[in-house]
């Protein structure tokens, strides 16, 4: 993540978005996503928002689509 100074006197410092950043952080996609999933359950959409990488994962994780190839890019 790469994290730069926005010129608002409401903006979050660098520093407070990386301690943010670093307390809710998830090692894999599962371990963020299935708990979200479970939480809203049948009767509720879960957002993901992202890369369209990010998507297809999440995709296949919640609706066993196929997982998308890894992008060398």
């Amino acid at each position: 993540i790469i994290l730069v100074p926005v010129n608002s006197e409401r903006a979050a410092s660098t520093e407070e978005l990386r301690a943010a950043a670093e307390s809710c952080g998830f090692s894999d996609i599962r371990e963020g996503l299935l708990p979200a999933a479970i939480q809203a359950g049948n009767s509720q959409p879960t957002l993901v928002t992202g890369s369209l990488f990010l998507a297809g994962e999440a995709l296949a994780l919640l609706v066993g689509a196929p997982r998308p190839a890894r992008s060398s890019q």
